[in-house]
């Protein structure tokens, strides 16, 4: 019996040097590792992009976990699918290539490692198919320049996360001109790197969004230079969390646009490093977007709450909280400007301690109800102690107490 013994564990030795003597000889094949299959079909494929060559119009490809050196092209219709922390890791050029897709194209639940001065996916859509939506869905998405540029469809950009991006994380676009298409970007993580060693970067931003009917909302953006940047859309922006954009929210030529129940709040340590590189920071700017609302948001420090500017005329501000807004030495200071020809209703907001509380430059505003952070109503023109009102804004009635409904 114990010859038999010996033998067997003679045996199980040699099989584990052996095991030992593959795995040094082909590593990085065990490392990369991950199953690759198309749903509904018997058998593997030893790369991705054999998966996607192989699969039919509107197939699945199911990627299960492993870390895949590839650089992807899809030009028909696919869902590419991502489990047990698959990640797509090219050493070069760009992670995903989607070229004008003979329909719509789903990307789920991958790691995408973006090489530095590149874009992690690309989607470039057919313009002249209304049918046609892009779906990026729970990624996470690490360094490279742009993590997403998609254009010319309708997008669904849901559940991802984004951090280390050098420019802009998500660019996206409708078709030129027009304002058809569906854009949402929701419910994504933004962390950005706009601050290094307390000096000001450049880029470093989170969502641009241009020609289309945009939802962009229930996004955590932190430490970026822009947040929201948003022209020549309609549809709204709500319930995003800014903390420390250089801008929150920049919302240009897009009449009608809604803002509503975002907060933003900006530090004093990163006001500081931007008015160090000549700029000042604001929670919202509206620029030739006439008819907008801005209505029960938060803002909370910066050198500026909200800024309605260019020609925005019959602009709604209401039930917003806007205090503890500080000057610097570029100016700013004021919780809600109006200037350059804009026209601003302005009700039922909360404007305290902030250097200036209203601020009206070569236009118009009507600021009657609302809360100046004292019983007696503003200071400056109003005559109270709250915070100051520039001349010539009627006022009165004014709030004797804060709105409770205000804010985000």
């Amino acid at each position: 019996m114990n010859s038999i013994i010996r033998k067997i564990g003679a045996k199980i030795g040699r099989l584990a040097f052996i095991a030992i003597i593959l795995m040094a000889a082909f590593g990085s094949a065990f490392a990369q590792g991950g199953t690759i299959t198309i749903q509904g079909q018997v058998g593997t494929f030893p790369t991705i992009q054999s998966a996607i060559d192989a699969a039919p119009s509107a197939g699945t490809v199911i990627v299960d976990g492993g870390d895949h050196q590839e650089n992807l092209v899809i030009t028909r219709a696919l869902q590419l699918m991502g489990q047990n922390n698959a990640a797509i890791n090219p050493t070069s050029g760009t992670p995903i290539f989607i070229n004008n897709p003979s329909g719509s194209v789903q990307v789920i639940g991958f790691i995408i490692k973006i090489p530095a001065n590149q874009v992690g996916i690309s989607y470039d859509a057919p313009a002249t198919d209304v049918t046609h939506t892009g779906t990026i869905l729970r990624c996470s998405f690490r360094g490279g320049f742009n993590s997403i540029v998609a254009r010319e469809a309708q997008f669904r950009i849901v559940g991802n996360q984004f951090s280390g991006s050098a420019a802009t994380a998500v660019i996206v676009q409708g078709v030129p001109g027009t304002t058809n298409r569906k854009l949402r970007v929701s419910s994504n993580t933004f962390s950005g790197v706009a601050v290094v060693g307390g000096v000001a970067q450049s880029v470093s931003s989170a969502i641009t969004a241009t020609d289309g009917n945009i939802q962009v909302d229930g996004n955590q953006i932190s430490n970026v230079k822009n947040g929201v940047l948003v022209s020549k859309c309609i549809g709204k922006v709500a319930s995003n969390n800014f903390t420390d954009a250089q801008v929150g929210m920049d919302l240009t030529d897009s009449p009608g646009l809604l803002a509503e129940r975002n907060a933003s709040s900006i530090s004093a340590a990163f006001s500081a490093a931007f008015n160090a590189q000549a700029f000042t920071t604001a929670g919202l700017r509206l620029i030739r977007s006439s008819g907008s609302i801005v209505r029960n948001n938060t803002f909370v420090g910066g050198n500026s709450g909200i800024i309605v500017t260019q020609q925005s005329t019959g602009v709604t501000i209401e039930a917003n909280i806007v205090r503890d807004v500080v000057g610097s030495p570029l100016g700013g200071g004021t919780g809600i400007t109006v200037s350059v020809s804009s026209f601003a209703e302005v009700h039922n907001n909360n404007i305290e301690n902030n250097a200036f509380g209203l601020q009206v430059v070569g236009s118009t505003a009507n600021a009657t109800n609302n809360w100046w952070g004292a019983t007696n109503g503003p200071s400056g023109a109003g005559g109270g102690s709250g915070d100051s009102i520039a001349t010539g804004v009627p006022f009165t009635p004014f709030l004797t107490a804060p709105n409770p409904n205000a804010g985000a």
